[in-house]
């Protein structure tokens, strides 16, 4: 029968009360002292499961290579879209020593759009240099856009036989050639040694009855990316950790 540690404690306080008993703690947090009856006992108190908390991917490899270097060690390691995660011992999976990915904040603005988001020219220009940090340059383009919408109406009118039609054509124009694709280079995460960037295709649509417009990277580009980055710390993983002539740890691209 597995019982949760809250269980375990309640137990554990119910058996000391029916017995009489008392626990003291002591100047040192290893040890506590139990009195039964007068009767003084020490108790060492194991230490809590791990679960450290890396800052960078290096400091993980320097934490798992000192662990396979102990004997009986059997550590593994994976590594997905949000984490690298170290496990101590793979046979008992509850210590671990973990590295969080975060999303940049480019990178997250990206993953925000979907097909209903929809921008006015300022809207647009602000995404593109404020949240996106697209070069002065390629921001020009979309500064100075010319939006035209032309109504042509007519009618014919015979015996028996009336005919109305009515035509709409709307074009967008800028200064320069305005691009329909848009290559953007931001940073996928924002951790310490993790922020290279990458050049992601957008695609841009006009609506030019509205003034609108509608940006999103191209089908596939942020599963593209996110593959390539996690390719990138496979090989930086098995590159420290499964060097050859020694033991090494297993590195494996999914979560424990």
């Amino acid at each position: 029968m597995n019982l949760d540690k809250d269980t375990l404690n309640l137990l554990q306080q119910t058996a000391v009360k029916a017995a009489g008993a008392q626990m003291v703690a002591g100047l040192n947090p290893r040890r506590q002292v139990l009195v039964v009856n007068g009767e003084m006992e020490m108790l060492e108190i194991p230490p809590a499961i791990r679960e450290h908390q890396m800052a960078s991917l290096e400091d993980l490899i320097l934490f798992a290579g000192r662990i396979a270097d102990e004997e009986k060690s059997n550590p593994v390691v994976y590594h997905s879209q949000d984490r690298v995660v170290l496990v101590i011992d793979d046979a008992d999976r509850r210590d671990q020593v973990i590295f969080h990915l975060h999303y940049s904040r480019e990178f997250a603005a990206l993953v925000g759009l979907s097909e209903t988001c929809v921008f006015d020219q300022r809207q647009f220009l602000r995404l593109l240099r404020l949240v996106l940090n697209v070069d002065a340059a390629t921001v020009a383009l979309f500064r100075r856009l010319d939006w035209k919408v032309t109504n042509e109406s007519r009618g014919e009118v015979l015996h028996g036989r009336e005919s109305l039609g009515r035509s709409v054509e709307a074009a967008v124009q800028g200064s320069a050639e305005v691009p329909d694709e848009l290559p953007v280079a931001v940073p996928i995460y924002d951790n310490f040694g993790e922020d290279m960037p990458y050049l992601i295709r957008c695609l841009i649509e006009f609506d030019a009855v509205n003034a609108r417009l509608q940006f999103l990277p191209a089908p596939g580009e942020l599963v593209r990316v996110l593959d390539w980055h996690q390719g990138s710390i496979r090989i930086r993983l098995e590159a420290a950790l499964q060097a050859e002539g020694e033991k090494g740890v297993p590195i494996y691209y999914g979560k424990p």
